[in-house]
């Protein structure tokens, strides 16, 4: 079914049901790359993962929500 719905979605509707799959430590993981290019100062970059590093406990191991 997965699969179907990708076939007839658009790029960003594939993005968003790949994303809702993918485990909860890997979007973070993902989220941290893309803080890496748009945060130029170390020092706003140490700050957005330590936030990132609370919020990531804080949720433990949950799946994604839609």
């Amino acid at each position: 079914m997965r699969e179907l719905l990708e076939m007839l979605s658009g790029t960003e509707r594939k993005r968003r049901l790949r994303l809702r799959h993918t485990p909860t430590s890997e979007l973070f993981r993902l989220y941290d790359s893309e803080l890496v290019c748009r945060l130029r100062s170390q020092r706003g970059l140490k700050e957005a993962r330590r936030v990132l590093s609370h919020f990531e406990r804080t949720v433990g191991q949950f799946p994604p929500t839609p």
